[in-house]
């Protein structure tokens, strides 16, 4: 016998495999895999077959996605965004662009909704004594939140279920839709863009809304061959290898005057205000690091002998390139992506 309920459920309408969308890019993707070979600028390949290769199997994962939203999250639009989401972020041109993804996401909201609601401080509204002695203790965890308590704290992992985390609040994430959303946005996962050690930092705990960004790449003339180049997961454009370059955002909790314990919310708003002064963003504009807030990886020092070398076109291939995969992140906006 049928239920109340099955029989209100909405019907799922999303097609994942045969949508507009997946069809236009698969035929993309053909096109250039077929004419890599033909498609080039004074013998460069305009598009590596490595990043046709991450392009389809970011598109595999996502039709997982998308699949997943479909089944278990009811078709929720906040699942389908979320794929949405995933597939943008492991196309070639985005997939290292900020690292972490989940720590540039981080939700302060859901962590204070999962903190320092009624329902974690034990705020009630009984007109008794014994209420009045409850919602005093309740008022001060919210005042530790405000004043001391750090945020991400010492136990923060960014996405995943627990109270030190940003996932969203637990009483109100108990349907499909939330739950699955969360899954999928948690099956898109990334290694450490290069080896370089300036990489090295932990990024959970009270780091866990901090994160890297991509801010250029610096020439390593000292390296000659492809091979090298990629094993170090740098990228070879043309006859040279470039290092990706980044900048490390530390949104850590920190206190506003020196020697002080308290790294609540107000004290790191301060500390992060007084990093946005004039001064500080013209020095971060003209490439220099502020003090532990924002820090720009130096590109390495190499000695190298001078020699004639052929002009190459590998800017050029490198503009093309990107602007060929932005148009590809661009159709990820297209409203028919998630309903047929």
């Amino acid at each position: 016998m049928t239920s109340v309920t099955e029989q209100n459920c909405p019907k799922i309408k999303t097609s994942c495999t045969n949508s507009d969308f997946v069809k236009r890019l698969r035929n993309i993707l053909k096109e250039f895999k077929t004419n890599s070979g033909e498609s080039n600028l004074s013998g460069l390949s305009i598009i590596s077959q490595k990043d046709i290769q991450i392009s389809e199997d970011a598109l595999d994962k996502y039709l997982l996605d998308c699949e997943r939203c479909g089944q278990e999250g009811l078709n929720d639009y906040r699942c389908m965004e979320a794929a949405s989401n995933n597939l943008q972020r492991r196309l070639p041109q985005s997939l290292n662009s900020i690292y972490p993804w989940k720590n540039y996401d981080w939700n302060y909201g859901n962590y204070v909704s999962n903190n320092y609601s009624p329902e974690r401080t034990g705020a009630t509204t009984d007109g008794t004594f014994a209420a009045l002695f409850q919602n005093t203790r309740a008022i001060s965890k919210v005042i530790n939140g405000i004043i001391s308590d750090p945020i991400p704290n010492p136990n923060s992992k960014a996405g995943v279920y627990g109270q030190d985390s940003d996932y969203p609040k637990f009483e109100s994430c108990q349907d499909g839709g939330c739950i699955t959303t969360q899954n999928v946005r948690n099956s898109f996962t990334q290694d450490k863009p290069t080896n370089d050690s300036f990489l090295d930092k932990d990024v959970n705990g009270v780091y866990s809304s901090s994160y890297y960004f991509k801010v250029g790449s610096c020439p390593r003339g000292d390296i000659k061959n492809q091979t090298q180049c990629e094993n170090n997961k740098y990228t070879w454009s043309g006859k040279s290898c470039y290092q990706p370059r980044y900048a490390f955002i530390d949104n850590s909790p920190n206190t506003f005057f020196n020697g002080s314990n308290v790294k609540g919310f107000l004290p790191s708003m301060a500390s992060d205000i007084s990093n946005l002064m004039p001064d500080k963003v013209l020095s971060a504009l003209m490439g220099e690091s502020l003090g532990n807030s924002y820090i720009i990886q130096p590109c390495p020092t190499i000695k190298e002998s001078f020699q004639n070398m052929e002009p190459t076109s590998s800017n050029n291939t490198f503009i093309i390139s990107s602007s060929i995969f932005i148009l590809l992140t661009i159709l990820l906006f297209y409203k028919k992506i998630i309903i047929n």
